[in-house]
């Protein structure tokens, strides 16, 4: 397969570097694209995919967000399967020499929005979407999603729990940083161990009689091989059910706050599964914008026989689960999906970090200037304002 490399000059964090953007040229036919690799040494990316791998001709047009350049690509990669396992069959990793920008040019394979994460020395730098549709308007136009987030230099994998197809890669590189850290370092609300941050709540359905249904705060359990003491928020009812085809609100925890786009909730969660109810139940915790249910995200995965979260009885600490907020809100509202309880160690809801900004809308002063998702010029050298999150940030 060929490959094309666009090299384009820019000012990274003042230092001097170039954008490699790699692409698929051509169509490959299914089953001789088994293990494809773009790149040279100082950015090189390997997929494996399978049998079913293939290059095939589509033209798509992408854009980060309102305030970037739409970018065209008219072949896209087809892995025919979930990308599902950070190596091994189905996998994308993705190996650089600097830290600096990675983009990403991602679209769903089915008819349905499918997401997928990018993952770092074991810490998720970006939770995305790969849309069916174009999500991102800029005029009167829209074009599919692409996603930008800061990576250390290193190994960074690309999972998905369903297939996903990508057009492209874009690396520009920005010199040596320290290893990735989980996103945010401003901490807006949080539950640790029966420690508060922020205005939390509980909402118990009236009709529920029976104690065990409801929702609590401060719960007493344990975990880590039952062994360790804590307190800990505990969704033992699912979060709405239908009476007559009307829904109603049972059980949920909620926090109150000013949460912006890009504040990053992460939730350390741990069931109370024995192990004949593994193979057929399932505990989720469902992530909402305000009390009638609007839903913002399946945090933990919902499928039935899949337990996607630690179970008490196991040793360590609890699995944690990040999402990155899209829109700004006030408040966050937890519920429960599933066939079993499930607790809730830990709960933050940070701003800031590395891939704490989502969205950066910019005042040009001259043209081709470009910032990444960081508010960091990577176009020409100016001096310039940046708007992000609501707050003015000279560059100079």
């Amino acid at each position: 397969m060929k490959k094309i490399f666009t090299m384009i000059a820019a000012a990274f964090m003042a230092v001097s570097a170039q954008a490699q953007t790699l692409t698929f040229e051509e169509a490959i036919e299914a089953g001789s694209a088994n293990e494809l690799t773009l790149g040279d040494d100082d950015f090189k990316v390997v997929l494996t995919g399978g049998a079913k791998a293939k290059v095939e001709a589509k033209s798509l047009t992408f854009a980060v967000d309102e305030t970037s350049t739409p970018e065209k690509f008219d072949f896209q990669w087809s892995p025919g399967g979930a990308i599902a396992k950070l190596t091994g069959e189905r996998s994308v990793t993705i190996t650089v020499s600097k830290a600096g920008a990675l983009t990403l040019y991602p679209r769903s394979s089915g008819s349905d929005d499918r997401d997928f994460k990018v993952v770092q020395n074991d810490v998720t730098l970006l939770n995305g979407t790969a849309y069916n549709g174009q999500k991102v308007t800029i005029g009167d136009k829209s074009y599919y999603k692409a996603y930008q987030v800061d990576v250390a230099a290193g190994t960074i994998n690309i999972t998905a729990e369903s297939a996903i197809n990508l057009s492209a890669f874009k690396f520009v590189p920005s010199g040596d940083t320290p290893t990735p850290q989980p996103s945010g370092d401003e901490v807006i609300a949080s539950y640790d161990n029966g420690t508060k941050t922020g205005e939390w709540s509980v909402y118990n359905n009236a009709e529920q009689i029976e104690e065990k249904n409801y929702a609590l705060l401060d719960f007493s359990t344990k975990y880590n091989e039952k062994k360790t003491n804590c307190t800990a928020i505990t969704l033992p009812s699912s979060f709405d059910k239908k009476v007559d085809d009307v829904t109603i609100i049972t059980s949920y925890v909620k926090v109150a706050g000013d949460f912006k786009a890009g504040d990053v909730v992460t939730i350390w969660p741990f069931t109370q599964m024995g192990e004949s109810d593994k193979a057929t139940k399932y505990a989720n915790i469902r992530l909402y914008a305000d009390e009638a249910g609007t839903l913002i995200k399946d945090m933990t995965g919902s499928a039935s026989g899949a337990l996607t979260v630690t179970n008490n009885d196991e040793a360590g600490e609890p699995k944690s689960f990040s999402h990155t907020l899209e829109n700004d809100l006030s408040m966050l509202v937890f519920g429960r999906q599933g066939g079993t309880r499930i607790n809730l160690l830990k709960v933050t809801v940070t701003r800031g970090g590395t891939a704490g900004i989502q969205t950066v809308k910019t005042q040009k002063v001259a043209d081709g200037i470009i910032y990444n998702l960081a508010g960091q010029k990577v176009g020409k050298d100016y001096k310039g304002v940046v708007i992000m999150n609501g707050k003015k940030v000279v560059l100079k």
